[in-house]
């Protein structure tokens, strides 16, 4: 029973017992602090059942902004929206605090109302150009003029930020968009400018170590490798803890061998393969020194019915010890009746500095594996060390890489669900979108493992022929990956099998992709990823790659 399900069918139980007021309590209490639980649309029904003797308190305009603000940090910000509008509507005569109008720009800008968005943060900032909210309303009114292409706005925008506000973040942060601004034109001279300019502010911009690291991308794709090597050399020696390292050694590393400095490039690569073996460039550096690539750059059609490979033990383990305390106990009974989900909830339960707790904690995170629910073993395991828990559990090693790389509900689709597709490359881009959390939802409004658009959901539903009468039925774990695999051939079909232009439009959109590509000129694959204009995107694509290794690591020759 779900946590809404609780609160229902506790008012239902106050009800029926002649308890009105007790019975709100426990709906409103539900409407208003989880807002995003399904259970919630039953709650005007429910209400309705009162008795007509009894007069339910009206929702007053601090309710509705109340739900608004957990809708807007629940990244539900269409939801948000409408309800800071019910908010506004109720008590017209009050005022919108600035943080208010923050939020409500905020949605609007996630949920892609630009021309709304634009207007609440003028207003923001007209409101009190020299408030604490004005750099911040002037740096989203540039990002919105920046993505709806309106570059004298930008500009415009950027210059009021930076001459009022010339030591703020924002003023930081624009300064480094700006450098992106140039280089995405083609205006590569003031794009070389503006991060020369970040760069040289050394510690005391939060971008400095991006902008040197395209400084040297620009110097590279315009073919001054040694200039290229030089600015990347400065990277590594002034901001040596950088998450740039691996992109900066492994592209270091291309250049030297541009440049015919073959030793150099393989001393780059090594240390890459020693220090960063398993991120991307440690991934692409040993593909460098061995001739074998860690991927497929292109899909292969997969035979056979479906994934091999069992979740529920097949042989029960006996409770490998005397239980400590209460929720061990109760986890230790319901283990033995194999109802693993409610022995996971009670093992998760025992205190962390209790005896034992690691191990406990341990036989949770497998319990919820067996059940499919891998995205709650998953943050089990993120608590606790891999070494701690092989050394202290006695886990062996291939258990605990299939709980961290889980297949999920993978394994209850058959081979023509799939289409061919290998199940280890879905299973790493579900892994990427969602971590494998069924219900989770993201700040666009996108649903479940695969994280489906609902218009996307309605479009290949329609397809596929599978009635969709609720956008929340994407957070159903089969229907999510039926819908989700379609749309991934989709785009293999769209870009000629090419699995970087596949996961980059997943993530970015189609139109964004053929743009990209269409301008690519002579750059080769792993090129064309590392100059993908969005960072998000960028290191998503990554990211899945790097999953996929892994997954064809832990799960070879178990395709299908």
């Amino acid at each position: 029973v779900g946590h809404g399900e609780v609160h229902l069918r506790l008012g239902m139980l106050h009800r029926d017992m002649g308890n009105p007021e007790a019975a709100v309590h426990e709906w409103r209490h539900l409407w208003l602090e989880h807002p995003g639980d399904p259970a919630v649309s039953m709650v005007p029904d429910l209400e309705r059942t009162l008795p007509t003797t009894f007069v339910i308190p009206p929702i007053t305009s601090e309710h509705h902004y109340q739900r608004a603000e957990r809708l807007y940090r629940f990244n539900r910000h269409r939801e948000a929206l409408k309800a800071f509008e019910l908010a506004r509507a109720a008590a017209p005569e009050q005022g919108v605090s600035d943080e208010v109008l923050y939020h409500i720009g905020t949605a609007q800008y996630h949920a892609r109302e630009n021309i709304a968005a634009v207007a609440t943060f003028r207003q923001l900032f007209e409101r009190a150009p020299r408030a604490s909210f004005a750099p911040v309303a002037l740096l989203m009114l540039a990002r919105l003029h920046l993505r709806v292409e309106a570059d004298e706005a930008f500009l415009d925008t950027v210059q009021v930020l930076k001459a009022a506000f010339p030591a703020s973040k924002q003023a930081d942060e624009m300064s480094y968009v700006l450098g992106h601004f140039h280089r995405n034109r083609g205006r590569f001279a003031e794009a070389l400018q503006a991060f020369r300019r970040v760069a040289q502010r050394g510690n005391r911009s939060e971008f400095a170590d991006d902008a040197w690291w395209y400084l040297g991308w620009i110097q590279y794709g315009l073919r001054r490798y040694r200039q290229a090597t030089q600015t990347w050399g400065k990277l590594l020696r002034t901001f040596p803890a950088s998450p740039l390292v691996p992109d900066t050694l492994y592209w270091q590393g291309r250049a030297f061998e541009r440049l015919g400095r073959r030793a150099n490039a393989q001393s780059r690569y090594e240390w890459l393969q020693t220090s960063y073996r398993q991120t991307y460039y440690g991934y692409l550096a040993t593909a460098r020194l061995t001739g074998l690539s860690p991927w497929p750059w292109e899909a292969r059609t997969v035979e056979g019915d479906g994934v091999v490979v069992g979740t529920e033990p097949s042989v029960l383990e006996p409770f490998p010890i005397v239980p400590s305390n209460a929720h061990a106990t109760r986890g230790a009974e319901l283990w033995t009746m194999r109802l693993f989900a409610e022995a996971g909830e009670e093992l998760q339960a025992v205190p962390a500095d209790g005896a034992n707790a690691l191990l406990y904690h341990r036989l949770a995170a497998q319990a919820f594996h067996w059940v499919g629910e891998p995205h709650r073993a998953l943050s089990i395991l993120r608590r606790h060390s891999r070494a701690a828990i092989l050394q202290a559990v006695g886990l062996s090693a291939r258990d605990l890489q299939e709980m961290t790389f889980p297949l999920g509900a993978l394994q209850r689709l058959d081979g023509v669900s799939l289409d061919g597709l290998d199940p280890r490359f879905i299973g790493a881009l579900v892994m990427a979108e969602s971590g494998w959390n069924p219900r989770a939802f993201s700040r666009v409004g996108a649903r479940g493992l695969m994280q489906l658009m609902p218009e996307t959901g309605h479009r290949l539903a329609q397809t596929l022929g599978i009635h969709l009468p609720s956008e929340d039925q994407l957070f159903d774990p089969s229907l999510n990956l039926r819908l989700g695999i379609a749309h991934v051939r989709e785009l293999l079909r769209r870009f000629d099998h090419q699995l970087p232009l596949a996961v980059a439009s997943y993530n970015a959109g189609e139109q964004e992709v053929s743009q990209w590509w269409a301008r690519r000129g002579d750059l080769d694959v792993e090129e064309f990823i590392a100059n993908i204009p969005f960072r998000e995107t960028r290191h998503y694509v990554q990211r899945v790659f790097v999953y996929y290794a892994e997954y064809q690591r832990i799960y070879r020759g178990r395709r299908g």
